[in-house]
């Protein structure tokens, strides 16, 4: 289950998870129900009226699935001894052309948050603790505890993997506001486990016959 698009007072982290996620789940619905039904129409050579839609596939590529893409950018701030204002920064300046990044409203700082233009509409996100959240991990009793042989079901998700070098003196691990640092190992970011658990269940929707309730 996936909670719906999030448009509060103040937006964070999950906000923009739970946003990607129903972006990737709204292209799947446009690819499925009018690129699929204009394509076969195509073949068919049948005339149709032109009908047009916006193609969010630019603002799903500006999240999550160009080398540069939010997620992408966080994932480095969380290995670079950076800042959320850093961070800010780094993404108006990869993406300053983008028709994706609208300008902040009035009493948001560029330095310290950003606007999406996502397909129900324009969030601001608040950056302050983005670097914090995406690197917070299990409490590692809890991990021994969850991979034991007993729970022999769960042990996937807790191999070795999940587990990344960063920087050159072995990883760097933030405070919340990204100036802090812990030599060792740092566990694979909640972004990258997102965006791959996405990806996943977007690859088995499509080989399946999807249903759309409107």
């Amino acid at each position: 289950d996936i909670f719906g698009f999030e448009n509060f007072r103040s937006n964070c982290f999950e906000q923009l998870c739970i946003n990607y996620a129903n972006e990737a789940l709204h292209q799947l619905f446009l690819a499925t129900t009018f690129k699929a039904e204009e394509a076969a129409v195509k073949r068919e050579r049948v005339r149709v009226p032109q009908f047009e839609y916006r193609d969010n596939a630019g603002c799903v590529k500006l999240l999550a699935r160009a080398p540069n893409a939010i997620f992408s950018l966080l994932d480095s701030a969380c290995r670079m001894h950076v800042t959320p204002t850093d961070l800010c920064r780094q993404v108006r300046s990869e993406h300053a052309g983008s028709a994706f990044i609208a300008r902040n409203p009035i009493g948001c700082t560029d330095d310290a948050s950003f606007t999406v233009a996502h397909y129900a509409g324009l969030v601001t996100y608040a950056v302050d603790a983005f670097i914090f959240k995406n690197l917070e991990t299990m409490p590692s009793q809890t991990r021994q505890l969850l991979g034991t042989r007993r729970l022999h079901f769960l042990q996937p998700q807790f191999q070795q993997q999940d587990l990344v070098e960063t920087g050159p003196a072995g990883g760097r691990q933030h405070d919340m506001t990204g100036a802090g640092e812990l030599p060792g190992k740092v566990a694979t970011t909640t972004a990258k486990r997102f965006v791959r658990g996405m990806e996943e269940l977007l690859g088995q929707l499509r080989e399946s016959d999807s249903l759309f309730i409107h």
